[in-house]
């Protein structure tokens, strides 16, 4: 998950591992052909993103507007809020770090996914993605961390992210920040899964018969809604927020047109 969330310490990160990815044109300038590196949490469970909703949030962004760009291990101690994403390469600036800012940036250089949404749209996507944010990522967070049947799966993930030496040190240390940070938004057992489900629920809503959250084309609100939700969908040990995603088959109809809108392929769901 993203480190830094909580206000514990931030988990060492070994020497980036960097991997390209060209996508095709899209008739839009030439900024689109400047690469761009994103330094994110590496991939995990057999993902082709990175473990981090928050960094696939950045890196589906980059795809849907045709960058040219190249994902590289993150290391907080070069970030300039020491969380991962942060990127390199952005015009006017040498390192741009937190999900938002940097999708922010990249819509006011072009091409904007968001151009020409009326006031109503805007307000509707802020939200949406404020809920997605707070109530499905932390649960996805609390999943992973918190939950024992979760914690199984992601201690592996944690302990390649730093030196073998130091592992029984940081991990319990990783492992308690986010804890806290579930607890401080509110996730301190398993019945607050509830508040996931309730806003999964109202993702579905809000998407009804369309094909996006906004219609027939995808905008910043359907990274940060794909992201969440195939993290969510794609958790190893079963809880109420997976199984509301796997169970809803008009949202599993949207995660797969986002990915094939990404040119992705995902891990059968286990």
């Amino acid at each position: 998950m993203r480190p830094g969330e909580a206000r514990g310490r931030d988990p060492p990160c070994r020497s980036p591992i960097t991997r390209s990815v060209e996508l095709p044109r899209r008739p839009s300038g030439a900024r689109l052909d400047e690469m761009i590196t994103l330094y994110q949490l590496p991939p995990a469970f057999d993902l082709p993103v990175s473990v981090s909703p928050y960094c696939t949030k950045v890196e589906a962004y980059l795809r849907l507007t045709g960058r040219a760009y190249e994902t590289a291990k993150g290391d907080v101690r070069t970030s300039p809020n020491r969380r991962v994403p942060y990127v390199a390469g952005v015009e006017g600036e040498a390192l741009l770090a937190d999900s938002g800012a940097i999708l922010a940036h990249l819509e006011a250089e072009g091409p904007a996914l968001d151009a020409g949404l009326s006031e109503a749209e805007v307000q509707k996507t802020e939200e949406l993605q404020a809920l997605i944010q707070r109530d499905i990522y932390f649960a996805c967070l609390y999943a992973r961390f918190v939950d024992p049947a979760g914690w199984v799966h992601q201690k592996p993930t944690v302990k390649a992210l730093v030196p073998w030496i130091l592992a029984p040190i940081l991990v319990p240390i990783i492992r308690r920040s986010q804890v806290t940070a579930c607890a401080e938004h509110g996730f301190t057992n398993a019945a607050d899964y509830t508040r996931a489900v309730t806003a999964i629920e109202r993702v579905s809503n809000e998407l009804g018969d369309q094909r996006f959250l906004l219609g027939d084309a995808p905008h910043v609100v359907d990274c940060t809604a794909w992201a969440n939700l195939m993290h969510t969908a794609q958790t190893l040990a079963s809880n109420p927020a997976r199984e509301a995603v796997r169970a809803d088959h008009r949202l599993m109809a949207y995660l797969d047109r986002v990915t094939t809108r990404l040119e992705l392929t995902l891990p059968p769901l286990r």
